[in-house]
């Protein structure tokens, strides 16, 4: 039996307003990238780190999208939000002197 959850108005309405909000962060270059990541990793610094997640966060939708049309019984809303915490623990345990972007 196949578990589906009804999206609701509400839901589609938040998916999209992200989806919008996101459109206005260009990505990133990987001297950029390197810059914020150096910047949190010295300094703690906040707004770094919200920069590499925002800029990043389409990729996750990608991803999202991705493994949504493989698993029906997950909203799309829900997979964004763990990949956007897996996105920010990703932040955290980056090494770049390791040579990965």
């Amino acid at each position: 039996m196949k578990i589906v959850k009804k999206i609701t108005h509400r839901d589609e309405e938040s998916i999209n307003k992200y989806f919008t909000d996101l459109k206005k962060y260009k990505l990133l270059t990987v001297d950029e990238e390197l810059k914020l990541i150096e910047s949190y990793k010295k300094n703690k610094d906040i707004k770094s780190r919200n920069k590499l997640v925002e800029s990043n966060a389409l990729f996750v939708i990608s991803c999202a999208k991705s493994y949504q049309e493989n698993s029906s019984k997950l909203l799309l809303g829900d997979i964004i939000g763990y990949g956007n915490i897996g996105l920010c623990n990703a932040i955290e345990k980056f090494e770049p002197n390791k040579g990965f972007k």
